[in-house]
């Protein structure tokens, strides 16, 4: 039995439909929880992001939402 990470804040957030998509097959794809992989994600940003490739995607994804 693997061992529960000590989740103390939870929140509620929204996301897209590819989103989450994307989030729950990567928790399917490490039988992990979906809110496992997201503090793995916020953990470990810094090692896991391309920054220039984070601010080209975030500046894209900012136009779209003003769309």
């Amino acid at each position: 039995m693997r061992k529960r990470s000590n989740t103390t804040r939870p929140f509620t957030i929204a996301v897209t439909q590819t989103g989450y998509r994307r989030l729950k097959r990567l928790a399917d794809d490490e039988t992990l929880a979906v809110a496992d992989v997201l503090s793995f994600v916020f953990e470990n940003f810094d090692e896991i992001i391309d920054d220039g490739a984070f601010q080209e995607n975030m500046r894209q994804f900012k136009f779209t939402l003003q769309d």
